[in-house]
């Protein structure tokens, strides 16, 4: 579809995305989020609200992480939380990890417990690096638990933020030296690609297997324009709902010219790359 027919015909379209992307597969979002944002209300930031306008964007799943996280010192109290949220729902939950905190190790058992197939990280409210020797081990953990691990680059647009709580975007490169050490590590980055300039980066990082997600691709057919650019970078759905509308991302799926193999590696299968073989 070009971009003048995609611009004329937007609120048809938008209406028409479930019958859109209905099929036997799995439509999953990796990045999505329960529980409110400290800093402003958000629309559809309720599990049935956001779970209703998932759904109005197609997607079957949705990998949860919970605001919580980012400000909370009780990781477990937020995962046995978010657990019973998910019950029953399309959400998938994603644990809390704060590798700085003294007990991480017991966190990510209990999250193990609990049945979790992934861990989510913010590296920039946590104020780590990502080679910090505290972070590798963590990844060594993850591998022998084979659970996948998010890195969240950025939560909020830097010129929205509250200038009391301003944090600049995670820096991907050192994740390079960490990656060399725990190779086997299923690592997605979330909201990174419009944020980070550094193209190198992004390709060795996809050469490692790193995935990343559309959330912050934007521009005129963006997915297009990754695919040609970074032909060995995998990529997945990720709206971050409620920060973001689901709609508009999937609509990206639309705007873009894609083969429908790319299509497929958006929808689910670089997502289910990501998933355990237990």
């Amino acid at each position: 579809m070009k971009r003048r027919t995609f611009l004329g015909t937007t609120a048809l379209a938008t209406s028409a995305l479930p019958a859109a992307f209905a099929d036997k597969d799995h439509f999953i979002d990796t990045n999505v989020y329960l529980d409110e944002w400290p800093f402003r209300e958000l629309s559809f930031s309720g599990v049935d609200s956001l779970s209703a306008s998932l759904k109005k964007a197609g997607v079957t799943e949705a990998w949860a992480g919970s605001f919580k996280a980012i400000g909370n010192a009780d990781p477990d109290t937020i995962n046995n939380g978010l657990a019973k949220q998910c019950e029953g729902t399309l959400f998938q939950p994603i644990g809390a990890i704060n590798p700085m905190l003294s007990k991480w190790e017991q966190t990510l058992s209990r999250a193990v417990d609990l049945g979790f197939h992934g861990i989510r990280l913010h590296p920039n409210y946590h104020d780590f690096q990502l080679d910090d020797p505290k972070f590798t081990e963590l990844l060594k953990s993850t591998v022998e638990n084979q659970l996948a691990v998010q890195i969240v680059v950025r939560l909020e647009d830097p010129r929205t933020q509250s200038a009391n709580a301003s944090v600049p975007d995670v820096e991907l490169k050192p994740l390079l030296t960490s990656l060399r050490q725990v190779p086997k590590a299923k690592v997605q980055i979330l909201s990174g690609l419009r944020s980070s300039r550094d193209s190198l980066t992004l390709s060795r990082l996809g050469e490692l297997g790193v995935t990343f997600d559309i959330a912050m691709l934007e521009g005129i057919e963006g997915l297009r324009q990754h695919f040609d650019r970074f032909p060995g970078l995998p990529i997945a759905f990720g709206s971050h709902a409620p920060f973001f509308y689901a709609q508009s991302s999937a609509l990206k799926l639309q705007e873009s010219e894609l083969t429908q193999a790319e299509i497929e590696a958006v929808k689910f299968q670089t997502a289910r790359s990501l998933r355990s073989t237990k």
